[in-house]
């Protein structure tokens, strides 16, 4: 066989692993997927050896050319998928973009280190290259709150390029020796023992950190594309086992004459991290990232028939703060709609829904303020290295104090629905289920104190939105706050992550379409939000409430004139020995905005777990290489 006819076959056998890959995710069939893996294990041997070929017969454009398309086409496909140029769902452009360029720079390291040096100087510069980069990338972070992560982050991806050219040139050289195995267990050893003293990693964890940088080493250090394979299967197994995002079109809105529930808020009302959407609701590209799920609690109990009403009016929307109730708009692609222009805000949408259908509104659910008190903020500082904590008399004061505070928001929110909906239906305000058990277990990245923390503070926002609604005279489903608590479904309420209502921040958890679940930006908007056992559960307890609360009058009759909400501080919560900004004895950086501040926590633990981490790799390289130049040396 021909080198160009060996080249040639091996990428028809890529394209083609990739069409396996796509459809294997879209019709969740194993089949596809082993298919497409076979192809592309029997596509880098046919490049592999197609370059070989070329490199003897002394065909540089070859052996250049190859790798070059494989990598510009990659990064090409891969920006598309990540902006969104093509819509959702991207189908295989994704996929495809991400193992295209990562098989053609293993193609072209492959190239590279085919040409061993006596000097040893590539490896060593490249790997220089690679500390001094990571090391500013996390200075620049500590000091200026900048993106230096994105350059230490670059760091950690070249460095197996570097640790493979250096491999190679000892290989070459024969200076491997056979004691760098002790000392490689002895490193690996004392990494290790760090991990679980100083960071409190669980055995299970330091283990699997181990292991894993063992078999990296051996597949980076060895001359294979081993770790490119490892890599691009796992990729692919990411994709497959995703859910699509898109829902069958069963939704049933409002109709002339028939009751109609109405569904008004934020994510947690739309059903955010959901493993799939009402179709178009999903979709950046049309300008719409409400995210309705067919699993949220609204939507489930009419769907199931759980309170006798057959429709839905639903417009809540992920991300929503109270002024997009009512006076921003939120999406200027929501409504869904052919004939979208600059988009409404929900009360808009529900006048024109009324209008046009003329429905009767049984009732009106509304779930709101999380989004205006920074709840996700506090999630994106707490999952931080450090302790939230220290931000916390910040968070608490806005709820009540200030310009533009978080009940001041939503009584303006409710205000506006009472004047849509009038007297016509009563409006039922929905707290916020509790997510988070006050106390730590063993899966949880938080600390004790902001478990703490995080169980009162949305504890003290329900105690406003239940004021102020009550203030304006709507109803409150009471039993919302503890939704999560019969069943064990808050967060740390047992050892075992699947038996949660809520996503967390942890390795298996977090839920949605593979868009939210693989962009790095949305990891924290997804977490800390109820999943399908969560709605199931918040369900059960909306339909008892209806149950018992049937025919309501509009307006709640002889209802009490509301106390004076009377808030915590943090010594309430935490006690007085646990410092926080605005306390006798302030943590640094307590003038910093909360982005700033989560962005410096996660430089300096990164310095200080970068240390072991570092003597864990190392030692791995250590153990493997005598290993590889004894194997190398049979062969």
């Amino acid at each position: 066989m021909s080198t160009y006819v060996r080249i040639g076959l091996g990428c028809l056998l890529y394209v083609g692993a990739f069409v396996l890959f796509s459809v294997g995710g879209y019709d969740r069939d194993w089949k596809p997927l082993a298919l497409g893996l076979l192809g592309l294990v029997v596509a880098t041997g046919l490049l592999q050896r197609g370059l070989e070929r070329a490199r003897k017969e002394g065909k540089a454009l070859v052996r250049v050319l190859v790798p070059g398309v494989m990598i510009v086409g990659g990064l090409l496909t891969s920006a598309a998928w990540l902006f969104d140029w093509f819509g959702e769902p991207t189908g295989g452009v994704g996929l495809g973009g991400l193992c295209a360029f990562y098989l053609g720079v293993g193609q072209a390291v492959t190239e590279w280190r085919a040409r061993p040096s006596q000097s040893l100087k590539r490896g060593k510069l490249w790997l220089a290259g690679v500390g001094a980069t990571a090391l500013a990338g996390l200075v620049v972070t500590i000091a200026f709150q900048a993106y230096g992560l994105l350059f230490t982050a670059l760091a950690m991806l070249l460095l197996p390029i570097g640790i493979t050219l250096l491999s190679e040139d000892l290989l070459w050289n024969e200076l491997v020796k056979p004691w760098w195995a002790l000392v490689g267990a002895g490193s690996i050893v004392a990494g290790a023992v760090c991990l679980l003293v100083l960071f409190d990693a669980t055995p299970r964890l330091t283990l699997a950190i181990v292991g894993l940088a063992v078999v990296l080493m051996w597949f980076i250090a060895s001359n294979t594309q081993a770790d490119t394979l490892l890599v691009v299967g796992l990729i692919a197994l990411f994709w497959v086992t995703y859910p699509t995002g898109e829902a069958p079109d069963d939704f049933r809105g409002p109709e002339a004459a028939k009751p109609a529930l109405v569904a008004l808020g934020d994510s947690y009302m739309s059903g955010e991290g959901a493993p799939e959407f009402y179709v178009r609701t999903s979709d950046p590209a049309k300008n719409n990232e409400c995210r309705r799920a067919p699993t949220a609690y609204a939507a489930k109990v009419v769907r199931e028939g759980l309170i006798g009403i057959d429709h839905l009016a639903f417009h809540a929307c992920s991300g929503a703060v109270a002024d997009e109730i009512h006076e921003k708009v939120k999406f200027k692609g929501d409504p869904v709609d052919d004939d979208w222009t600059a988009g409404l805000d929900q009360l808009d949408q529900l006048r024109d829904v009324l209008d046009e259908t003329n429905a009767q509104v049984r009732y009106v659910l509304v779930s709101i303020g999380g989004n205006d008190a920074g709840f996700s903020d506090i999630g994106t500082a707490c999952v931080a290295p450090g302790s939230c904590v220290a931000r916390g008399q910040k968070w608490l004061d806005h709820l009540t104090k200030g310009d533009e505070n978080v009940r001041s928001e939503v009584r303006a929110a409710f205000r506006a629905i009472r004047g849509v909906i009038g007297s016509e239906a009563p409006v039922v305000v929905v707290p916020y289920p509790n997510p988070i058990a006050p106390e730590r277990c063993g899966y949880s990245v938080l600390r004790e104190e902001e478990h703490k923390f995080v169980n009162a503070f949305v504890g003290e926002l329900n105690g406003v939105i239940r004021t102020v609604a009550r203030e304006e005279r709507f109803y409150v489903v009471e039993p919302m706050e503890n939704a999560f608590v019969p069943g064990s479904k808050r967060i740390c309420d047992t050892d075992e992550l699947d038996d949660s209502g809520m996503n967390f921040i942890a390795l298996g958890s977090v839920r949605g379409v593979l868009d939210q679940a693989s962009k790095p930006n949305k990891w924290i908007h997804n977490s800390f939000h109820p999943n399908e056992r969560g709605h199931e559960a918040m369900a059960e307890v909306l339909a008892q409430w209806v149950g018992s609360h049937s025919r309501l009058p509009a307006n709640p009759v002889g209802a009490d004139v509301p106390s004076a909400f009377s808030a915590k501080t943090m010594a309430d919560i935490v006690g007085p020995d646990v410092a926080y900004c605005g306390g006798a004895d302030e943590p640094r950086y307590c003038g910093r905005s909360d982005r700033d501040w989560a962005i410096t926590q996660i430089g300096g633990f990164l310095i200080k777990v970068g240390i072991p981490a570092l003597a864990v790799v190392l030692g791995a390289w250590l153990l493997v290489m005598p290993a590889l130049a004894r194997w190398r040396g049979r062969s």
